[in-house]
């Protein structure tokens, strides 16, 4: 069973001035030349899987809030095909999904110059109640292995669980999830041994395509952080 789980002062500026345009005219014209011109004629870079990218809009990751959807919701955002699908990372276990699955682009965004950032609805332990992000290499033109399961839910036999995110950039800059993560034990049976319990977890999570790092939230961030629980 599953479980889990953002003066020096113009005196001294135009005394250095001079100094600086000097070294900038000791500069080979030809070679600054060269520069520019690489520069202004750099192509754009253009995908192989262009139409699939497209599918995805841009999103801002400014403490956005990532819910998992009911397994019947529609529409949270374009249909992805088969084929789409399978240009996702290999160890998914999606086989059981494909035919009839509502796989959706859900949102893209800049990890960095080489990197995007790529949400999908993708099925969860039953059906299509998870998102997930992935990290999409441009050098490659291709998923790298990695991915962050920022909510997803489930119920059965007693026990639920629920797991929302927010994600943000950091103060130095790194993509940052704030996730939440909500258990429940119910007792089903009345001579059943199991104590019903209620849980509430939090952690920040900082997201790279080479790793994460997790650790529980203290009672110092969650005050700044608990405004976000209310949105809805």
């Amino acid at each position: 069973m599953k479980k889990v789980l953002i003066g020096a002062g113009l005196i001294t500026l135009f005394s250095c001035s001079k100094k600086e345009d000097r070294s900038v005219n000791a500069a080979p014209p030809v070679k600054v030349e060269k520069q520019n011109r690489d520069s202004a004629t750099a192509p754009p870079w253009i995908s192989k899987n262009r139409d699939f990218l497209d599918k995805f809009p841009q999103i801002i990751p400014d403490t956005l809030r990532f819910r998992a959807p009911n397994y019947d919701d529609q529409d949270l955002g374009k249909k992805l095909t088969r084929e789409e699908v399978q240009l996702f990372p290999n160890g998914l276990q999606l086989e059981s999904f494909l035919d009839g699955g509502d796989f959706e682009a859900v949102g893209k965004f800049e990890l960095d110059e080489n990197t995007l950032g790529i949400v999908a609805r993708m099925p969860g332990e039953y059906s299509f109640t998870a998102l997930k992000l992935f990290f999409y290499d441009k050098k490659r033109d291709s998923f790298l292995p990695r991915h962050f399961e920022l909510a997803d839910k489930l119920g059965d036999a007693g026990y639920s669980e629920e797991i929302r995110s927010w994600l943000f950039w950091d103060t130095n800059k790194r993509l940052t999830a704030f996730t939440h993560v909500y258990t429940s034990v119910e007792k089903i049976d009345p001579v059943d041994a199991v104590r019903p319990s209620k849980t509430n977890d939090y952690y920040m999570v900082t997201l790279t395509p080479e790793k994460f790092d997790t650790v529980r939230v203290n009672a110092k961030t969650f005050a700044k952080m608990r405004h976000l629980l209310n949105q809805k």
